[in-house]
């Protein structure tokens, strides 16, 4: 890993929208959605992962930052940490040194 390329820290929340659990990236306002937490979970890291490539690739890290909307981090102030299934593990981008989530659960 390049040492001038910082490590990126990233949070997320994962809260149900009707039949579809969605994972929301906060500092890059990405979006996944999947059958459950972990599925929608794991796609958002991934796709977090091919942004930040591409922009290293491009010589512009700073195009991944677009915060998320202010109601998703208010989603996020309110949830609980994240638990991820026994057996699950998340393989995190080369260059994001933390993924943050938390979860909601709607009455």
């Amino acid at each position: 890993m390049d040492s001038e390329v910082p490590n990126i820290e990233l949070r997320g929340v994962v809260y149900r929208e009707g039949q579809w659990w969605i994972s929301h990236c906060l500092e890059m306002d990405v979006v996944a959605e999947g059958d459950s937490p972990f599925e929608a979970l794991s796609s958002a890291v991934e796709l977090c992962g091919i942004k930040i490539e591409e922009a290293m690739r491009d010589g512009n890290l700073r195009s991944i930052y677009r915060a998320a909307p202010p109601e998703i981090w208010e989603l996020y102030a309110r949830a609980k940490r994240f638990r991820k299934p026994p057996g699950r593990t998340i393989t995190l981008p080369s260059r994001v040194s933390r993924f943050d989530t938390r979860s909601l659960q709607f009455a």
